[in-house]
């Protein structure tokens, strides 16, 4: 109880505190709604985690997709400078940046973990901050979330034949994979999903986890929910800061900032994994075909990202220097990966061993 009544009496005094000409009040705009599970989670928690780390001397102001700039307009706003800061899915700005959809998530690429080592133990991050420099942009990882889903059809998919003609909503170079294969692909914001779903402007869509999906409505129409999202088995995201505004920040002010997004980073990756469990099961009570790609396939995908990738890494510097970086860092970690941990379909001591009456 005194713990409580302290808390309360501390968060008073903050919300009471005026601000001084050097506290930071900053509009934060998303590119995803606020109210969806995990995305919205890590805005919030980052708000929340920003303002009691530096004692309510920098808030963030979040604001929806379209409130002061569009959902896909966000990095665009803030290199120009009409904003301090926004919170994104890095992968979205590849107009400006086209190394982003690496950035963003990899098909066949690193898993969350893997992905923050290669960041911050080597050199990923320094690599990243190159790329966005010339565009005024600092960007701050800031919430690393597992594997999306590989889509909600409406119909089963099975082999190359099913994915040639479809209209399907895809994001990063998973979506360029997808159109590779003969599907017709179009990237679009996820509060658009479940009209365009609705009215047949799409057959199928991807957008993220299962519990992020499901606050979309994906599962009202299209009925076959597909694993693994081998297009990301990560999702990036990054408070990005207008690189003016950076640099005028009190060393202080950016360590606060950076520990907030790491932070956020490592409560992200739990957000993701301790809600798909019931997400699926719940999903499965509706009446959603919970599918697993079929090996052919998974392999025809894998065909495709390599030739997708290997056009990419030609085409564009960034995006070049971001993977070799990358694949140079998984085949480091390539042997711990294949012995440290126990097969996928190996049974843990809790499949063996459920839990216990007491």
């Amino acid at each position: 109880m005194k713990t409580t009544i302290i808390g309360t009496i501390t968060a008073a005094l903050l919300a009471a505190a005026p601000a001084t000409a050097d506290d930071l009040r900053w509009r934060v705009p998303l590119s995803f709604p606020s109210e969806l599970r995990v995305l919205g989670d890590m805005a919030k928690y980052l708000a929340q985690t920003v303002e009691e780390v530096s004692g309510g001397t920098i808030r963030f102001r979040l604001e929806e997709p379209g409130k002061i700039v569009p959902a896909l307009g966000v990095l665009e706003a803030v290199k120009e400078g009409k904003l301090e800061a926004g919170y994104i899915w890095i992968g979205y700005d590849t107009g400006i940046v086209p190394a982003a959809s690496i950035i963003g998530g990899l098909p066949f690429g690193m898993e969350p973990w893997e992905y923050n080592a290669w960041l911050f133990e080597a050199g990923g991050l320094e690599i990243v901050e190159g790329i966005y420099a010339p565009h005024n942009i600092m960007p701050v990882p800031c919430g690393t979330v597992g594997a999306e889903s590989g889509g909600w059809y409406r119909n089963a998919i099975g082999s190359v034949e099913d994915i040639n003609g479809l209209k399907i909503r895809f994001a990063g170079v998973g979506g360029n994979v997808m159109q590779s294969m003969g599907a017709s692909v179009t990237v679009l914001p996820g509060g658009e999903l479940y009209q365009a779903l609705d009215r047949g402007a799409l057959d199928a869509t991807e957008f993220s986890m299962p519990s992020i999906d499901e606050r979309l409505g994906f599962r009202q129409i299209a009925k076959y929910n597909y694993f693994p999202g081998w297009h990301q088995l990560i999702a990036a995201h990054y408070l990005v800061v207008n690189l003016n505004t950076w640099n005028g920040l009190s060393d202080i002010q950016r360590a606060q900032i950076r520990t907030s997004c790491m932070a956020t980073n490592a409560k992200g990756i739990t957000f993701g994994e301790g809600q798909q469990g019931a997400t699926l099961q719940r999903n499965a009570d509706e009446g959603v075909n919970i599918e697993q790609f079929p090996e052919e396939l998974l392999l025809e995908f894998r065909d495709a990202s390599k030739e997708v990738i290997a056009g990419l890494v030609e085409a564009d510097e960034g995006f070049a220097s971001v993977y070799n970086s990358m694949a140079a860092f998984m085949q480091d970690y390539k042997l711990w990966k294949r012995i440290g941990y126990l097969p996928r379909d190996f049974d843990s001591i809790f499949d063996v061993l459920p839990a216990q009456e007491q």
